[in-house]
């Protein structure tokens, strides 16, 4: 992996495609205009064209983060920022590993395949690498982020995994549905700290920046709310009726309404969440304190990817967290293995932009029977995860926790 992070970076691929996004953040924040940062005309920045013409969808303190890539040339951003993917995906993935291995038998072979499994599966993710086609992105920063969260949580140190899982909402807003889901879950204590970490890093955001440009964001966030990106990068369960109201528009000339399809897109939604709710009433009461947690966290992550309009192909790789704790639990989740080795599999071919694109040239997809199949395909990964938690919750609750937690009720659990 590595070697393969260090090729990747060295190739310049994604000049102009989420690397300029970032890029022209940093260059705006180290101009001083910070009134350009959420535009989608994009004009010169101090003087200069913009790298590219991507959208901005960060929070307006999170566009700090870039500057130091506005102090080099393009071209060597672009290979420090993948560099940075590299590092920081090795971290995440190493932590994790160290962190799960706890779950697993203390016998020698059984860590000896723990390890190998880890280490292959790891490399053939494909999410992890589609950021190199763009020209990196921010999700290793934010996975290593939700990683450290996670064993926080776990622990009970609300203060610190709530400040961790706030910052990756700051850096991809979009995870604001894991925080709520935690919120809901997690207690007093949690929330508290929540609302300490938002007022704190909020004050600061005003300080540094004004209150327009917080109110702009804000207004951003509510008009993008019906959007639901075209099937080539979205791996989302909402792009089937994203991609049949487009169809429609096609065929009528007229698309159905945005109140009719938000409407629609807010049912499925809360069909999806009543099916989590109904997982974290049956489930929940079976663990443990630290089991119960890091349950839940796994569970928001879940429920970020269920309830997300658009799942660009890397954030499948926040999946490999509970992925990878099913993975270190497989002997005791027998019956459940065939299912896993799908979600795994699903993961793979159609998350790869290179070979999304390939076919798009090679087929014409100009039918609504040729674009569905292929709809259905890329979103396996989170239908095929959603089918496994329905299915296979009370078995899960019966599994320690990575740190090596007993369920309260074992034997409730296993009855």
């Amino acid at each position: 992996m590595l070697a393969g992070g260090l090729i990747a970076s060295a190739v310049p691929a994604g000049l102009g495609w989420d690397f300029a996004n970032f890029y022209d953040a940093g260059r705006v924040m180290l101009s001083g205009h910070h009134e350009q940062l959420l535009k989608t005309e994009k004009g010169p920045i101090d003087g200069a064209p913009p790298q590219g013409v991507l959208d901005f969808w960060g929070t307006p303190l999170s566009a700090w983060l870039y500057a130091p890539l506005a102090l080099l040339s393009p071209q060597h951003a672009l290979a420090a920022f993948k560099l940075e993917n590299v590092l920081a995906y090795g971290a995440a993935l190493w932590l994790l590993y160290a962190w799960l291995r706890r779950a697993v038998a203390a016998q020698a072979l059984q860590q000896w395949r723990f390890a190998a499994c880890y280490a292959g599966l790891a490399l053939v993710y494909q999410p992890f690498w589609s950021v190199f086609r763009v020209g990196g992105q921010t999700t290793a920063s934010v996975l290593l982020l939700l990683c450290i969260a996670l064993f926080m949580h776990a622990r009970r140190a609300f203060l610190r995994s709530s400040l961790l899982v706030v910052l990756a909402v700051m850096i991809k807003p979009a995870l604001a549905i894991a925080l709520l889901f935690l919120l809901l879950v997690s207690g007093l204590r949690f929330a508290l700290s929540t609302g300490l970490w938002l007022a704190l890093l909020g004050a600061l955001s005003i300080a540094l920046m004004g209150w327009d440009i917080q109110l702009e964001f804000i207004h951003k966030m509510l008009t993008g709310a019906a959007r639901v990106s075209e099937w080539q990068y979205n791996s989302s369960l909402f792009t089937l009726p994203g991609e049949l109201r487009r169809w429609n528009a096609l065929q009528d000339g007229a698309a159905w309404p945005d109140g009719a399809f938000s409407a629609m897109l807010l049912l499925l939604k809360l069909a999806l969440l009543a099916s989590l709710v109904w997982v974290v009433r049956r489930t929940r009461p079976l663990l443990g304190t630290g089991a119960r947690e890091h349950f839940d966290f796994m569970l928001a992550i879940m429920a970020f990817l269920l309830l997300s309009q658009t799942v660009w192909e890397h954030y499948l790789s926040f999946m490999f967290l509970p992925l990878a704790w099913l993975l270190a639990v497989r002997p005791r989740l027998d019956r459940a293995v065939m299912l896993m080795a799908v979600v795994f599999a699903a993961a793979l071919p159609l998350q790869n932009i290179i070979v999304i694109l390939l076919l798009q040239n090679l087929f014409a997809f100009d039918t609504l029977t040729a674009v569905l199949p292929v709809v259905v395909l890329k979103s396996a990964p989170v239908w095929l995860g959603w089918i496994f938690l329905l299915r296979y919750h009370r078995e899960l609750a019966g599994i320690p926790a990575a740190d090596g937690t007993l369920p309260a009720r074992t034997t409730d659990c296993i009855a």
